[in-house]
C-alpha cells in the first residue's frame, strides 16, 4: 500500500520538480560550458563540475518545497488507504486525523499538530534562508 502511495505522489509532484530543474538548467551560463570544453573537460566532467554546482540552490529549494508539501499531503493517503491496512500506510497527518476524529482525543491530536507546525516552521526557516542566501550571494 505504501508503495502505491509513493508512486501516486511521485506522479503528482514530478512535473513541479522537473520544471524547477529546467529553470535551474536554463540559468547555467554557456560561457562556463565553453570554457570547460576548451580546458578539455568531457560531457560528464562538464555536468558534474559546471552544471551540478549551479543546480545546488534550485535543488535545495525544490527539496524543501516538496518536503513541506508531502508533510501536508492529506487527501491522497486518506482517500486511497485511510492509513490502513492496520496503519501500514499511515503518515503523520493521517495519524493526527485518526487520533482527533477516530479516537476523539483532541488534546493529543492538537499536541501532535503543534509538533508538526514546529517542524514546518523549521523547514520554512531553511527555505527562507536558502532564498535569501541565494540573493546575498548574487549581489555580493
Amino acid at each position: 500500500m505504501l508503495a502505491a502511495l509513493i508512486a501516486v505522489n511521485v506522479w503528482k509532484e514530478f512535473p513541479f520538480a522537473m520544471i524547477m530543474m529546467l529553470a535551474g538548467l536554463q540559468t547555467v551560463p554557456d560561457q562556463l560550458h565553453r570554457a570547460a570544453m576548451v580546458d578539455g573537460a568531457g560531457p560528464w566532467q562538464r555536468f558534474w563540475h559546471v552544471t551540478v554546482p549551479h543546480l545546488r540552490s534550485v535543488t535545495v529549494v525544490t527539496v524543501l518545497l516538496l518536503l513541506v508539501a508531502n508533510l501536508n499531503s492529506f487527501t491522497i493517503p486518506f482517500i486511497m488507504t485511510g492509513g490502513g491496512p492496520a496503519g501500514a500506510s499511515e503518515i503523520w497527518i493521517t495519524h493526527i486525523y485518526q487520533i482527533a476524529f477516530g479516537r476523539i482525543r483532541f488534546g493529543l491530536a492538537s499536541a501532535y499538530s503543534v509538533i508538526l507546525f514546529m517542524v514546518m516552521m523549521t523547514l520554512g526557516w531553511f527555505y527562507v534562508r536558502a532564498l535569501t542566501g541565494q540573493r546575498e550571494r548574487g549581489q555580493g
